[in-house]
């Protein structure tokens, strides 16, 4: 059958070949008469331009009008437009009796323009008449006699064309009918050959349709289904429909239920499919009649044409048990495994991601980091694990404490972060005081056993993009406000404060300023307690130089020499710094030489130099057994007597490796205990005097813990 299919497919594309021949010639035959009669009215054009011409020639003797002169050169100009025209377009064997008919016309026109006219305008009519006898007639009879052949010829080939077109035409029906007999009887047979591998093949197609583990269905161009197969009856057949009575309907009825906010719709890609008529493949929806829950589908939409409109045939297949496991899997990758909080790499993103919007779109982000206090103690105290279960239940209450927006993270060890979308300031603070509420009143397993009696947390703060408009330097000044807000007095909230915007508002100088911003970050890369440290000394340094009625210039001076009054430990070793037991004697000598180094340091730029001898002196003692320089009392400049009374009492107050912080109460005692000694006896007074008084600067509530009364050496150094 295959052979005796192909045998008559060969004959019958051979006579319709054929025929296909015939045609085609009796189509470029009909197609060239016209351009045949074309050739004609242009020939009868030219003959009829050259009579109008002799005419206007004749008039203009006859009455001398010379509208007929310029008439007969117009006729001339277009008529040898026209032989030109023909003789491109005429058969080569015709051409030169165009060019002969071309040639007339030139040397008509030169004897008209040089000969007749000349003398007709000179009077000489009778001249000019018997020229035009003599040359001008000749010229006439011979170029009407060429153009008289020429149509004659044209006219000879256009009815020779018109006898072959019909006898070409009577051959190709009389060929197109024997062929389509013969197509007809070899489309009978082929029919009868091929209808049993149709009928085979459609069986075949049923039969996937029906044993496919995918659901299919065809949706026709109109959006209704033309067929399912029955995993597709099962599973779209919500109202308990048949197969029957799903046929014909809307495929919205059926693919268009309930869908996940985060998801692609079924019915959307469906929709887009068949507007489109593209193929959209691969394309994970979600789905879910209103009494089932919803399933993800990976659905592939491929087009088809019926009765000339797109149509659509659907696969889906149900991967929802893959993505809950692909969803499982994830949760590890970006999850901590202990607390169940998102881990610190899936932090940055959403970090990132959240700047990065807030950049885009004039909107906002808050940063927590937060810190459990003293939780090495608690670890030391009762083990690991139990320190284990702490953070598992801080993280549980962390989350519930927060919207459901917020993302809370584990940054690492016992340090833990909060991302607030769209949050300012305020709003920032609000939820960092809620937490240490929160944390300081949960009844943690042996809280009652610790120092304090509670286990507290400290929360630094910082915000895009007030702060910072980078991840990285957002992190860094919430970890700094955070360390700030331990050092200070735990289970405290603090906001991300910036010295060098404080600068600016008390020195304008941006040379100036920058010179110093740079000075405070050299002493913030090397140690950020040092850091930290100096801005409470100018915060206290400030407030005590007002309580003493300096003039406001001074006390700025005061305050930027209290900034880098330590600047000069850049130069000392961070393990001397943070040593935990007490410091050799050559330790000691090399950590006070920092008020020289600082003051050598800052006393290289001029517009500095008069802080330098605060610096070099805020380590002198007011009875003269201090250093670098052993002056006693007034001796010592004014700025340092204040930064040395603000310096200590900040040690004493802060936490260090080697100790524990002093109480408030304690540290001011302190102070009036070393009133006359090692401090101007009058600004120490103040300082206690007004710091009881008032608590706008110095908190005397916030409850530091009693400590050892340990050396403040390497502070006080």
């Amino acid at each position: 059958r295959r052979y005796m299919l192909g045998g008559f497919l060969v004959v019958a594309v051979s006579l319709l070949g054929f025929v296909v021949y015939q045609f085609v010639s009796v189509y470029l035959l009909v197609d060239g008469l016209p351009a045949q009669l074309d050739k004609i009215t242009a020939i009868d054009s030219v003959y009829e331009g050259l009579l109008v011409q002799f005419n206007a020639v004749d008039s203009y003797l006859l009455s001398g009008d010379e509208s007929y002169a310029r008439q007969f050169f117009q006729d001339a100009g277009t008529n040898q437009q026209e032989l030109r025209e023909l003789a491109r377009v005429i058969r080569p064997s015709r051409q030169p009796l165009v060019r002969g008919i071309d040639t007339g016309e030139q040397a008509y026109v030169d004897l008209v323009a040089k000969q007749v006219l000349p003398a007709a305008r000179a009077g000489d009519y009778a001249g000019a008449a018997l020229t035009m006898r003599r040359n001008g007639a000749a010229l006439e009879e011979r170029m009407l006699d060429l153009t008289r052949e020429v149509r004659n010829l044209r006219e000879a080939d256009t009815a020779g064309m018109t006898s072959l077109s019909v006898r070409q035409l009577k051959s190709a029906l009389g060929w197109g009918f024997g062929c389509g007999m013969f197509v007809f009887a070899a489309s009978i047979v082929a029919g009868i050959l091929v209808n049993r591998r149709i009928v085979m093949e459609g069986m075949i197609h049923r039969l996937v349709l029906l044993t496919t583990k995918n659901a299919v269905a065809i949706v026709d161009g109109a959006g209704r289904i033309y067929d399912i197969n029955p995993v597709a009856e099962r599973f779209f057949g919500a109202l308990g429909l048949s197969r029957q009575e799903m046929l014909g309907r809307p495929y919205q009825e059926f693919f268009s239920g309930c869908h996940q906010s985060d998801g692609t719709a079924l019915g959307e890609v469906i929709g887009r499919a068949l507007t489109t008529g593209d193929d959209i493949c691969d394309v994970e929806c979600t789905y879910g009649p209103r009494d089932r829950t919803v399933a993800t589908l990976l659905t592939d939409c491929l087009s088809l044409r019926h009765g000339g409109r797109y149509g659509l045939v659907l696969i889906f297949r149900d991967i929802t048990e893959r993505k809950a496991t692909e969803e499982r899997l994830r949760g590890l990758t970006v999850r901590d495994s202990m607390t169940a909080l998102y881990n610190h790499a899936y932090l940055l993103q959403v970090l990132e991601d959240e700047v990065t919007r807030a950049a885009a779109g004039g909107g906002r982000v808050a940063f927590l980091m937060i810190d459990v206090d003293h939780f090495k103690d608690y670890n030391d105290q009762f083990g690991h694990p139990e320190g284990d279960k702490v953070l598992i239940q801080l993280s549980r209450l962390l989350e519930n404490m927060v919207r459901k927006n917020d993302v809370v993270a584990r940054y690492g060890g016992d340090e833990f972060a909060v991302v607030l979308p769209g949050a300012d300031l305020g709003q920032a603070l609000e939820v960092g005081n809620r937490l240490k509420e929160a944390v300081s009143e949960y009844p943690f397993p042996h809280r009652e056993l610790t120092v304090s009696g509670q286990l507290t947390i400290s929360v630094g703060i910082a915000c895009c993009p007030d702060d910072s408009s980078t991840v990285a330097e957002l992190i860094k000044r919430a970890d700094a406000a955070m360390y700030s807000a331990k050092r200070n007095a735990k289970n405290n909230v603090e906001v991300w404060h910036s010295a060098f915007k404080e600068l600016r508002a008390d020195w304008p100088d941006d040379s100036l300023l920058y010179t110093v911003g740079g000075f405070l970050s050299i002493v913030s890369d090397k140690d950020r307690y040092t850091y930290g440290h100096s801005e409470k000394v100018a915060l206290y340094t400030a407030q005590l130089a007002r309580w003493a009625g300096l003039p406001e210039e001074e006390v700025k001076r005061i305050k930027l020499a209290a900034y880098l009054h330590d600047l000069g430990k850049v130069d000392v070793p961070a393990g001397i710094l943070t040593k935990p037991g007490p410091l050799t004697a050559a330790e000691r000598s090399l950590c006070q030489a920092h008020a020289v180094t600082g003051a050598r340091i800052v006393g290289q730029v001029e517009e500095l130099l008069p802080v330098v001898p605060i610096i070099r002196h805020h380590h002198e003692r007011y009875d003269g057994k201090g250093y670098p320089d052993g002056l006693y009392g007034t001796h010592i400049p004014l700025g340092a007597r204040i930064i040395a009374i603000a310096d200590s009492f900040d040690a004493m107050i802060s936490e260090r490796p080697y100790r524990r912080p002093r109480s408030v109460v304690e540290a001011l005692a302190e102070l009036e205990r070393e009133a006359g000694r090692q401090f101007d006896p009058g600004l120490a007074r103040i300082f206690v005097e007004e710091s009881r008084r008032h608590s706008l600067v110095i908190d005397m509530e916030r409850g530091m813990e009693d400590g050892p009364e340990e050396s403040e050496e390497k502070d006080t150094a």
